[in-house]
């Protein structure tokens, strides 16, 4: 696992390079160009659940963060979660299983 970002993105070319010979190994007679590359952070919390709800530090926010693997999933429950907050209602169960600040 790579932290921090200068040797992260790093490891974006040779990698890139790498996935440019695989996919020219599978489709050798398509001409590909590389327009664009991108790295990132992948990270997840300590139980494995993303933070959904208000936002501690700035009064009036939200966050929907952490998401990792299941973020289709994760992110239909942060939009229903999130939706009812904005509107005054409170899941009390699921906004205590997701509350950022726990």
């Amino acid at each position: 696992m790579v932290v921090e970002p200068d040797a992260r993105d790093a490891l974006l070319a040779p990698r890139a390079r790498r996935l440019e010979k695989r996919l020219s190994k599978l489709l050798p007679d398509v001409r590909l160009q590389t327009v664009f590359t991108w790295s990132g952070t992948f990270a997840e919390t300590r139980d494995g659940l993303p933070l959904i709800g208000p936002c501690a530090e700035l009064h009036g926010a939200f966050v929907a963060l952490g998401y990792g693997g299941n973020g289709i999933t994760f992110g239909v429950i942060a939009a229903d979660i999130l939706c009812d907050l904005l509107q005054g209602r409170h899941p009390a169960t699921t906004v205590q299983l997701f509350d950022p600040a726990r």
